[in-house]
C-alpha cells in the first residue's frame, strides 16, 4: 500500500515539521524493550546527511538514549518528537527513507 502526495503537500508536511531531507523515523513508545538505542548507535556507521526522528511517547529510558546522543555528538542528526497528527504520521512514513514502527 502506497498513498501517493503531490510534491506540494510533501512540501508543506516537510516545512511544518522541519523534516531533513533524508531521515528514518522510528514511531512507537520509547521504552528499553524497543531498543530504540541500537538505531541511535547504527546512524553512527551510516551516511552523514542522515538523521533519525523518533516519535513517541517518552520513558525513563529515553533520557539514557538522550545520554547516548549528546556523549556521541549526534545532537544534530537525532530528533524526538512526543506526538504528531495521525495523518500526518503516515505522510512522514511515506516520505522516510526507512521508517521502523514498535
Amino acid at each position: 500500500y502506497r498513498l501517493l502526495r503531490s510534491e506540494d503537500e510533501l512540501q508543506k508536511i516537510h516545512a511544518e515539521y522541519d523534516l531533513p531531507p533524508r531521515y528514518i523515523l522510528n514511531v512507537g513508545t520509547v521504552e528499553e524493550r524497543k531498543n530504540v538505542l541500537l538505531a541511535v548507535r547504527a546512524l553512527e556507521k551510516l551516511p552523514a546527511d542522515l538523521s533519525l526522528i523518533i516519535v513517541g511517547r517518552q520513558t525513563k529510558y529515553a533520557e539514557k538514549v538522550k545520554r547516548y546522543i549528546r556523549r556521541h555528538q549526534l545532537d544534530q542528526r537525532v530528533r524526538f518528537q512526543r506526538t504528531l497528527v495521525k495523518a500526518s504520521a503516515l505522510t512522514k512514513r511515506l516520505q522516510a527513507t526507512v521508517s521502523c514502527t514498535l
